[in-house]
């Protein structure tokens, strides 16, 4: 088995053995935060993966919400595409009203209403190798179809960010007003094909949050915050996207291993 993986198993179950850790904030990404504390890495957001060349994500079980892939700007056609965006399809924060935000989420299959005035819709444009975000009005007439991301810039980020992948699966608990967290599986994935990748952008099984916010605490309150494009995989179709090589749960000894 590769060392890299060996040593993340390893730290794995030292830190599941605790039983119930504190978590480090209240945030809604704590249950990530306080593992990636206990495995004494400093919290980032750099598009390189987390751990020895893997990727971690944490997340509860029956947790509702879609696993957070990587996050690009696009590729055009303007330098700064996402903020002409926010300009003209935004709207003003309740607090900060001179400060236009959006968060949305896009696909390739639904549309998605914008200010019930707007439509916006991924486009997968192979010949042309970009995905485009396309703006239509109620009536379904193209309104534009300008900022993208070149397909091989998501390879590239894919590539480097996701090609193994752990998920951690914890749960959690709040004794006397703080929260707890416990860490019982962990699944090892490879990334498959591209083409894969792709398949699952055009399906929807993939799809993609615009967010454009503003800070309200701390040394980013008042200030635009992400202007990111994330791309999201809903986890019942993990196995779409990823091949599994090893799992372990912590509760019934079980763990199984094809890792090469």
């Amino acid at each position: 088995m590769n060392k890299n993986i060996e040593a993340l198993i390893k730290a794995f179950k030292d830190i599941s053995y605790k039983g119930w850790i504190e978590s480090i904030s209240k945030s809604t990404g704590s249950i990530g935060l306080t593992f990636e504390k206990e495995l004494k890495k400093k919290p980032d957001n750099r598009w390189l993966p987390d751990y020895k060349g893997i990727e971690i994500k944490c997340t509860k079980k029956l947790c509702r919400y879609p696993i957070g892939l990587f996050s690009l700007t696009f590729d055009g056609p303007t330098k700064h595409e996402t903020q002409r965006i926010i300009e003209k399809y935004g709207h003003y924060d309740k607090t900060y009203k001179n400060e236009k935000v959006l968060c949305i989420n896009i696909n390739n299959y639904k549309p998605t209403i914008i200010n019930k005035k707007y439509i916006f819709k991924l486009d997968i444009d192979l010949k042309d190798e970009k995905i485009y975000l396309c703006v239509y009005d109620l009536s379904n007439n193209l309104v534009e179809k300008e900022s993208y991301i070149n397909i091989k810039t998501i390879y590239v980020h894919a590539i480097t960010k996701l090609r193994s992948m752990a998920i951690i699966y914890g749960m959690s608990k709040i004794e006397n007003n703080i929260k707890y967290f416990k860490y019982n599986e962990i699944s090892i994935y490879r990334l498959g094909s591209m083409e894969k990748f792709i398949l699952a952008l055009k399906s929807s099984i993939i799809t993609a949050q615009l967010t454009v916010n503003v800070g309200k605490s701390g040394t980013k309150k008042g200030k635009i915050r992400n202007k990111n494009l994330t791309f999201l995989l809903k986890k019942r179709y993990i196995n779409e996207v990823f091949d599994k090589v090893y799992e372990y749960n912590v509760t019934c000894d079980f763990s199984t291993n094809d890792y090469q």
